[in-house]
């Protein structure tokens, strides 16, 4: 977790850190190794410098602050534009990005929803059905951003059907699909997904025309009611009204481009 704050109140705070406790060189030393590891190749000499810079403590949170030039050396990201003395804790998935403490939950839901739309449609997908099982639901849908090629896909709510049986269906889309089926290179949530994995693999080779995925969002990340109340405790910004974690499934099914199998060797 980070707190971005002018550089003149940086400079004091690690001024009075001077005076507490210190870290010992092998605390130091196990922090750096783990963060290689997260990192994996995202991680350099100088994004670890950069990083380091940040190791300050907020009183009474475990929450590195630093300034935006810091944060930016660092190579770090967040949604929009920085917010002063706001809590921003680091994505579920993503070491480099950040959400704000407030719509954490709702922006990675909404990132994994898309990332999983991103997915099918480039694996060629014709039609799109999703359905609510649990949790969020129409009040989420509004503020997603889908990503829709344009001229080629009608998206919009379903108002049509009986009522009883299309209660579950948020939205509908179907797309005039062309190209061959691939699977994104900057996708974050679908290495810790295998059915995911499973629905391309089977596409991709076994040439599937229709799929069903399911898309969970169960762990709140540490970032609940007691995170927030040791924030304001500390006064830090969370950047808005919390919006709390709710355990949510959604089930996405359609229909792909038909395609010829790849034959075996």
């Amino acid at each position: 977790m980070i707190v971005i704050y002018p550089e003149n109140e940086v400079a004091e705070r690690r001024k009075c850190r001077a005076t507490g406790p210190q870290a010992s060189t092998t605390t130091r030393k196990v922090g750096r190794v783990a963060r290689r590891l997260i990192l994996g190749p995202l991680w350099s000499i100088p994004v670890e410098r950069a990083i380091d810079a940040l190791s300050d403590k907020a009183a009474g949170l475990d929450v590195q602050y630093a300034t935006s030039r810091e944060f930016k050396q660092a190579n770090l990201t967040i949604p929009g534009h920085i917010k002063l003395r706001t809590l921003y804790v680091i994505h579920p998935k993503a070491p480099l990005h950040y959400l704000p403490a407030a719509s954490f939950h709702r922006m990675a839901f909404e990132q994994k929803f898309a990332e999983a739309w991103r997915l099918l449609m480039a694996l060629g997908a014709t039609s799109l059905v999703v359905e609510h099982e649990h949790g969020w639901s129409r009040e989420v849908v509004g503020k997603v951003d889908v990503p829709v090629p344009e001229e080629k896909a009608t998206v919009g709510l379903t108002t049509k059907g009986n009522a009883g049986a299309r209660s579950k269906v948020l939205f509908e889309a179907s797309f005039k699909s062309s190209g061959s089926p691939s699977v994104p290179e900057d996708l974050i949530w679908y290495p810790h997904e295998p059915l995911w994995q499973a629905i391309a693999e089977s596409r991709l080779k076994g040439g599937m025309n229709s799929f069903s995925l399911t898309l969970r969002y169960d762990d709140d990340f540490g970032v609940n009611a007691d995170l927030i109340a040791k924030a304001e405790g500390a006064q830090i910004e969370i950047g808005g009204k919390f919006e709390s974690h709710v355990e949510t499934m959604w089930r996405i099914h359609g229909d792909f481009r038909k395609t010829r199998a790849r034959k075996s060797a």
